[in-house]
């Protein structure tokens, strides 16, 4: 929604509320909810949270008015209030698909706080609230119910994003020993197949290990062997009973394409916008703007530093933007070189670090060690815990270095910047960094 349109839809829905009339709660409680979600949209979430709370007031049986106090809550990270908003919503609810979205955005506050048992084990919730689909090739495949999967031809496919494929294959290596299956297969994006399978692997289209077997597809997998069922790659969170403090190392067999060499002396890889279709992607992306003024006071310091956009399909101002600051100091668009994830790993893995926001990219740098530094909007993913933390377990500096910074202010991506260049200046100053 667009500055004006909110601006109309504020005053217009402000206007409803001054003139109805004493004791018409059902309306109050429909334009509060209209307000939570203007607020919300608006990054406003003192006001969003305020209207969440009067909506409940004024309809306390309503499970999608607890369920949005819950999820607000959530990404404030009142974890106590939440689970009791939650708990209200179910207490209301009846409707099957809608028990279960209830139950997955539970799970996904449970997870931010820590609580990965209960919360991996909700997750499973998202299969019935109508957001999977089912992968290509597998409808005459069943779908793993939460039986034992003991003695079990099993074939794992991903069904998230990209990043989420790269964060969680970890989990494979031990998934034969956590679940006592007979045989594993697993299925990646197809998009990540090259990447994750040698040449010679992918042309015969799998790669066999102790423990699973890696296919290039959900089609080439059956057309290999015999599965019984097949279940998501999230489900291993649970199945491999994650914990934030015991998680096992990141997926390293990586097979980046032999891309160009870069010869300058120190190189700075930048990320500003993630998935356009995610429905997230508004508040985790970065302005250029801001990024170029980022760019332009780290130069005043470091004169040898080259920057290089690693930006998938930047949109058409960012693209303006870009070819501007291409003409005032050194900033190479590889975008155009970008084919596949193969060829971005080739180019990745000469950075002598990563600036980029909550998208794949920073996912498979940490899996080449690149130093990363990780731009985190104020209402960010479960998976990053909670907003006190600049570091992860998901990548531990006994891995890499992968700094998390988190906008203490929603909206506010200078101040972020700013502390970004801070830790910038003392690794470059230090020469922390063994240029690649």
């Amino acid at each position: 929604m667009a500055a004006e349109e909110i601006k109309v839809a504020l005053v217009h829905f402000e206007a409803e509320l001054a003139q109805l009339p004493p004791g018409a709660t059902e309306s109050r409680a429909v334009i509060h909810q209209h307000l939570y979600l203007i607020h919300k949209d608006r990054l406003a979430y003192r006001e969003a949270l305020f209207h969440a709370q009067q909506a409940v007031q004024y309809k306390p049986k309503s499970f999608a008015a607890w369920g949005n106090l819950g999820n607000l809550q959530r990404d404030l990270q009142n974890f106590p209030q939440a689970m009791a908003s939650y708990e209200q919503a179910l207490r209301y609810c009846e409707h099957r698909v809608s028990r279960a979205q209830l139950r997955f955005n539970q799970a996904l506050a449970q997870l931010a706080a820590g609580d990965y048992a209960r919360g991996a084990l909700g997750f499973l919730a998202k299969s019935e609230g109508g957001n999977e689909l089912q992968p290509k090739g597998l409808q005459t495949l069943p779908r793993w119910q939460g039986e034992s999967l003991t003695g079990k031809r099993v074939l794992i496919h991903a069904l998230d994003g990209f990043g989420d494929c790269l964060q969680w294959l970890r989990f494979v290596p031990s998934f034969q020993s956590h679940t006592r299956c007979a045989f594993v297969g697993v299925c990646p994006h197809p998009e990540l197949s090259r990447l994750l399978l040698s040449e010679s692997a992918y042309a015969t289209g799998f790669h066999t290990e102790t423990a699973f077997t890696l296919y290039k597809d959900g089609t080439t997998a059956l057309q290999a062997q015999a599965f019984d069922v097949w279940l998501p790659l999230y489900a291993l969170l649970h199945l491999c009973k994650a914990q934030p403090h015991a998680l096992p190392e990141p997926w390293k067999a990586l097979f980046p394409a032999t891309v160009p060499r870069i010869n300058a002396s120190l190189k700075i890889g930048i990320v500003w916008q993630a998935n356009p279709l995610a429905p997230t992607a508004q508040r985790r992306n970065c302005p250029f703007e801001a990024l170029h003024d980022f760019m332009t006071a780290l130069l005043l310091r470091h004169p040898g530093l080259t920057f290089y956009s690693f930006q998938y399909a930047p949109d058409t101002a960012s693209q303006r933007a870009l070819l501007k600051a291409s003409d005032a100091f050194p900033l190479i668009d590889l975008s155009s070189q970008l084919q596949g994830f193969e060829q971005t790993a080739g180019f990745l893995k000469q950075m002598d670090a990563l600036i980029t926001v909550d998208t794949v990219v920073a996912h498979l740098a940490a899996a080449l060690s690149v130093p990363t530094h990780l731009l985190l909007s104020y209402v960010a993913d479960w998976r990053w815990l909670s907003r006190e933390r600049n570091q992860s377990p998901w990548y531990p500096d006994t891995h890499s270095y992968f700094q998390l910074y988190r906008q203490r202010e929603p909206g506010n991506w200078v101040e972020v910047l700013e502390r970004v260049q801070q830790g910038l200046d003392a690794q470059l100053k230090s020469r922390s960094y063994t240029p690649n």
